[in-house]
């Protein structure tokens, strides 16, 4: 009888503790047809946010796409399977990183419109949905023209390099793009004001648009959505 109860509490135990699984999708283009509209490190803003995302947690579903492969038709399927293979305890992120317009991200062979992303998340059954997007003019993205509401799904948050009228800039000399690479900066624990291992989503917003203020004249990171300004983006082990 012991050994059954001590078996059942080691199960009970094994389950309180399972942690939640990452489910993102990040994808970043430099590389796009002909040189005309090529751009510098966003292919790698997108394999930093993967790296980031994987090195934080052993319990994650990371896919990466990069130019040539992130096609329209291939980040739609990879949100769709990604997504929706997350459950109510799981956690779905999504990352862009590469040119954009009022409306749409731009892929290797034509726009990837906010509509499509959202329709797809919005299927998931995660509990908390993440989109950061470094791309001009990515605060076009906002609903409600820019005003959460009641209609506004719960635990959905959009973090933006920019106003829908501002364009974003990339770094150069340096790896990542400007947003990005204080976005990287403030998940990687320079964010965590109170020093408790956990970086949210205020938190985050004021790392983010005091760095981005001190070093761009034309960009202003905004943050959008329906969630808790404690609400946990980033858990350190």
């Amino acid at each position: 009888m012991r050994r059954i109860l001590l078996f059942l509490f080691v199960a009970w135990l094994t389950v309180c503790t399972v942690e939640a699984r990452i489910y993102a999708v990040c994808v970043g283009l430099s590389d796009y047809p002909g040189k005309r509209n090529d751009l510098t490190v966003s292919d790698n803003d997108a394999r930093s946010m993967s790296k980031l995302l994987k090195d934080n947690s052993s319990a994650h579903v990371v896919k990466l796409l990069t130019n040539q492969n992130a096609t329209v038709s291939n980040v739609k399927n990879t949100i769709y399977h990604t997504f929706l293979a997350a459950g109510p305890s799981d956690d779905i992120v999504f990352y862009f990183s590469g040119h954009g317009i009022k409306g749409s991200f731009v892929c290797y062979d034509g726009m990837l419109t906010y509509s499509s992303i959202l329709s797809t998340m919005g299927r998931s059954r995660a509990r908390s949905k993440v989109i950061y997007a470094d791309a001009c003019f990515a605060g076009d993205i906002r609903q409600n023209r820019g005003r959460a509401n009641s209609n506004t799904p719960k635990n959905v948050m959009f973090f933006l390099s920019s106003r829908s009228n501002e364009r974003s800039q990339e770094w150069y000399g340096h790896p990542n793009s400007k947003f990005t690479a204080f976005l990287l900066e403030g998940l990687r624990g320079a964010a965590d004001n109170d020093k408790n291992r956990v970086v949210t989503a205020i938190e985050l917003y004021n790392y983010v648009k005091s760095r981005l203020n001190a070093n761009s004249r034309i960009q202003h990171a905004v943050m959008w959505g329906n969630f808790e300004r404690n609400m946990p983006l980033m858990r350190w082990r």
